[in-house]
């Protein structure tokens, strides 16, 4: 076991540690560059949004076209739901559903978590993770769709912009050197 479980299930770890300190208003001596930066620099790509009323098959085509795993529903830009990869596999495929008739009403998650755009990637780690999302819808304050932050894009940004650190780092638990076996 790397670390004991937490109240809210996440692992201890540096990144808790400092993150509690900053919630704390204490911030540690070691904090990373990087909890602060905010998350509207991090979300470049425009979500695919659709209706309602448009079909699975309709979302999930436009999906595709677009390499995206999810879906906002939107009226106008205003965020009414969610539609991802899993709701597919769930909602739609395991319950022996039609794609091509069964609209975004019936299967999409309503009124999902979201971020604002003035978040930083700190709060976003922990959305992400507290809630083990691998997509999180991006707000402004009118709860208007201005992007999505993925649990993907946030690792492949840190390890990018922070290779050293990323690449340095020993597995958590793990001595700072490790040995190599003998005949490896």
């Amino acid at each position: 076991m790397i670390g004991d479980p937490t109240a809210d299930g996440l692992t201890l770890s540096e990144f808790a540690d400092e993150y509690q300190d900053w919630l704390s208003g204490n911030p540690g001596s070691a904090r990373a560059q990087w909890f602060d930066y905010p998350l509207r620099k991090l979300v470049t790509r425009e979500p695919v949004m659709v209706a309602l009323e448009d079909t699975v098959t309709q979302v999930v085509r436009k999906m595709a076209a677009r390499e995206r795993g999810t879906a906002l529903i939107v009226e106008g830009d205003t965020l009414l739901g969610i539609f991802t990869e899993r709701d597919l596999l769930r909602r739609v495929v395991a319950e022996g559903r039609d794609p091509a008739s069964t609209r975004m009403a019936d299967v999409m998650t309503e009124s999902p978590e979201t971020l604002p755009d003035s978040a930083n990637l700190a709060q976003a780690m922990r959305l992400l993770a507290r809630a083990r999302y691998r997509h999180v819808p991006v707000v402004d304050r009118a709860n208007h769709a201005v992007g999505m932050v993925s649990s993907r894009h946030v690792i492949a940004f840190v390890s990018e912009t922070f290779p050293k650190e990323v690449l340095n780092a020993p597995p958590e638990g793990a001595p700072a050197v490790m040995k190599k076996k003998e005949g490896a």
